[in-house]
């Protein structure tokens, strides 16, 4: 093998336990967190145009 075949198979073994990851992560935030955020009756609309408000102060502090 030359360098070049092993540096892609390096690069397709990271991107498949890259892949794995973020499925399970994905199912983690299915199975845990959604069912939590939904039973803690929260306003997620005021929360989400909260930080929104925030996030807008914050880039425009980081643009001065």
């Amino acid at each position: 093998m030359n360098a070049l075949e092993l540096l892609e198979q390096d690069h397709r073994q990271v991107v498949r336990v890259l892949g794995e990851m973020v499925k399970q992560h994905v199912k983690e935030e299915e199975e845990e967190l959604f069912p939590e955020v939904e039973s803690a009756e929260m306003d997620l609309d005021a929360l989400g145009k909260e930080l929104g408000e925030r996030k807008d102060e914050l880039m425009s502090k980081m643009a001065e």
